[in-house]
């Protein structure tokens, strides 16, 4: 199998007719040019690294449903509608935090609604790969952080053996990574190239935007998750141990030590309210 390059964003501004109309954005994962294309401004994504390639072609996939317009995608880039600019972060962080998480709950539902109408793009990552880090961390610390990656990684264990309900996740769907493209219209962008149990997605507002909003919310968010996923309170709180262990191990891994003790709290708050159900 041919191993996947990136690509230089110059040569997509001419082979799709594309004007460059504001200042490059260069990030570890993509370059982001913002494009004026038929009379209508756009954003121009070169993928950097293949997940952001893959994430480019199930953004094309759910043909604007809960997601970002795509006008045009390739192995290597995407041009997607420009949204205005307001994130989701902005409704939480001013104070309706409880409007964002069903904006961000209802969007789950509907990106995950596509599983059931089409075949998935080819070559997504399951999500058990991604539990690998904490798996590892787990083995090689199994008292480490009070015993929360020992006890994180049987829950996932048992929760990714579950197949039943997989679906094309996004991955990473939180507060800024949702945008309003005009008048409320609140879109998806950015999805990871993942597969596996829709329940992984709801997860991920649950450590979002800010340490504070996510403590201080967190019981009323989980309820909220469960009422619209239509899953168990318990199972909601099970998956939200390992998906914010998973996270606070991707931080430990990375140096990150702020974000991994925001993320273990919030782990070991799922710990604390699955023992009271």
């Amino acid at each position: 199998m041919q191993m996947w390059t990136p690509a230089q964003p110059e040569d997509y501004l001419a082979r799709w007719g594309l004007t460059v109309v504001g200042e490059t954005l260069t990030t570890p994962s993509s370059t982001l040019i913002p494009v004026s294309f038929d009379g209508r401004e756009g954003m121009l994504k070169v993928a950097r690294i293949d997940e952001e390639a893959r994430g480019n072609s199930v953004l094309a996939w759910w043909h604007g449903a809960g997601a970002a317009p795509v006008w045009r995608v390739d192995e290597h880039a995407a041009l997607l509608a420009r949204a205005t600019g307001r994130t989701l972060a902005t409704i939480s962080v001013d104070g309706d935090d409880h409007a964002a998480t069903l904006e961000l709950c209802s969007l789950a539902q509907t990106l995950h609604g596509a599983s059931a109408l089409s075949s998935p793009p080819a070559g997504l990552v399951a999500l058990a790969d991604w539990f690998r880090e904490l798996f590892e961390m787990a083995e090689h610390h199994p008292r480490g952080a009070g015993g929360v990656w020992s006890r994180a990684a049987g829950l996932a264990s048992t929760l990714l053996a579950d197949a039943s309900q997989d679906v094309v996740l996004h991955g990473d769907l939180h507060h800024d990574n949702v945008l309003d493209f005009g008048d409320g219209d609140w879109r998806a962008i950015d999805p990871k190239g993942v597969h596996g149990n829709r329940l992984f997605d709801y997860t991920v507002l649950l450590r979002n935007p800010r340490r504070d909003v996510a403590l201080a919310h967190f019981a009323e968010r989980v309820q909220l998750i469960a009422k619209s996923s239509r899953a168990p309170v318990s199972t909601v709180l099970e998956w939200a141990v390992a998906s914010c262990a998973l996270s606070a191990a991707w931080s430990t891994n990375d140096g990150d030590t702020e974000a991994a003790s925001t993320s273990l709290a919030l782990a070991s708050l799922a710990e604390r309210m699955l023992g009271e159900s």
